[in-house]
């Protein structure tokens, strides 16, 4: 596995988690709110929930890198710019 594959699994292990801690506080919140609140927080728990969606779909599309990167693209320290 190339460096560069290592590094796209390290940033999607990143977005995955995240997305996870999103998800957590999304859910605490809806929790935590009352159901009679005169504060509206169904914004911020959709938000939550939105961010943590769209993180996990990065994070997707990053293993696919991993799987799909040819082994040939390396960094070559030797190329010229």
């Amino acid at each position: 596995m190339t460096d560069l594959q290592q590094f796209i699994q390290f940033v999607a292990a990143i977005l995955q988690e995240i997305a996870k801690q999103a998800e957590l506080l999304g859910a605490g919140l809806q929790n935590a709110a009352p159901s009679g609140s005169k504060v509206d927080t169904s914004s911020a728990i959709l938000y939550l929930f939105a961010i943590a969606s769209y993180l996990k779909q990065q994070a997707e599309i990053c293993e696919r890198l991993v799987v799909e990167t040819p082994h040939d693209l390396r960094y070559n320290s030797k190329r010229e710019p």
